[in-house]
């Protein structure tokens, strides 16, 4: 989990319900609460751990770049009410409901919850202001037909399998600006990228960083590197180097992460020394959005080049599948290669 989400402090919480969006051409009908819930005990304790368990999700949670900082954008809710007074905090939350309201512009897109949360996170204490958009579903519960925070609403809003029905937007104060972090279970999926795209760019004004196709060549070079000189055998090796490039591949898969390819691929002291190693190279702890521009053709074929100079290439598949590794020595490698000579190329 990176330190960004570590030492989270919430304090102060509202909610607002959203209806979903009927056939006109109006945004939803918004119920506003008028109440600050102050988090004390142990449903703040549990809230604490659930938000940092879900921005911790390093193939769910994406660091993005905040493209909208007018005097009408999110971000500058987000400084609004990290600077009100309790008698303000209340009027200042509204504008998170009504943003929303107005970025759900589909029928499809279902109404809900919206959570609005102070506190301070990190080592460093930083600000930050916590948007949850939740489904509603049995997990609430409701006092006086106002939302109050309770153990079961926890339990329900975070607990698998409802994972599914909420997005965090996670701002923190870095300087003189805001960092920010977006939860989703959606952000993963290629075919329900849309399903993301209106609370992350609509809503809070984010979009994902043009830094992606650097970031994925990185994640490739210096994955490999560590493969390359881990103490393994040849064979293991070469599993693990056609791991990385089947995980890359996955069309599938938007996102990438060093936590997930590390459970994926790694056991024991290996997965903590590959975490650490990609820690120490100061690699995101968070997801990446995939881009694979630069290592289109690295990822077309597979190849092994020997000390003799001599290299075999299979393009289009893992070696593993096709290459077999007797044995291995010093200087002699004995392998079973799947197939007939056919023809020799210059």
């Amino acid at each position: 989990m990176s330190s960004i989400f570590e030492n989270l402090k919430l304090k102060k919480a509202i909610f607002h319900e959203l209806q979903q969006r009927d056939d006109t051409n109006k945004p939803a009908v918004i119920k506003y609460g008028d109440k600050v819930e102050v988090l004390i005990g142990k449903g703040k304790d549990t809230l604490q751990t659930r938000i940092m368990d879900s921005m911790g999700n390093n193939t769910h949670c994406i660091q993005m770049d905040i493209v909208k900082k007018g005097e009408d954008s999110i971000c500058a809710d987000v400084d609004k009410i990290l600077k009100s007074s309790d008698d303000q905090f209340i009027a200042n939350s509204r504008p998170f409901a009504e943003k929303l309201a107005l970025a759900q512009i589909s029928k499809g897109i279902p109404g809900g919850i919206v959570v609005v949360i102070t506190g301070t996170t990190g080592v460093g204490n930083s600000k930050c202001c916590i948007i949850i958009k939740a489904e509603v579903h049995t997990g609430f519960h409701k006092m006086d037909g106002k939302y109050r925070l309770s153990i079961e609403y926890l339990n329900g809003l975070f607990l698998t399998p409802t994972q599914k029905l909420y997005k965090i937007g996670f701002f923190v104060r870095s300087g003189d600006s805001y960092d920010a972090f977006v939860y989703d279970h959606n952000i993963t999926k290629r075919e329900n990228t849309h399903a993301a795209i209106y609370f992350y760019e609509a809503f809070l004004g984010c979009q994902v960083s043009k830094s992606n196709k650097a970031e994925t060549q990185e994640f490739f070079l210096l994955t490999r590197e560590f493969i390359n000189e881990m103490e393994a055998s040849t064979e293991e090796k070469l599993n693990f180097q056609d791991e990385l490039y089947t995980y890359l591949r996955n069309s599938n898969e938007t996102t990438i992460g060093v936590k997930e390819f590390a459970e994926r691929c790694f056991s024991g002291k290996s997965r903590d020394t590959y975490r650490e190693y990609m820690k120490k190279a100061e690699y995101p702890d968070v997801g990446v959005i995939k881009d694979l521009e630069l290592l289109k053709n690295v990822l077309k074929r597979r190849n092994i080049r020997f000390t003799s100079g001599v290299e075999l290439i299979r393009k289009n598949g893992i070696l593993r599948d096709v290459v077999r590794i007797i044995s291995s020595k010093e200087n002699e490698t004995v392998l079973a290669v799947s197939g007939k000579m056919e023809d020799q190329k210059n």
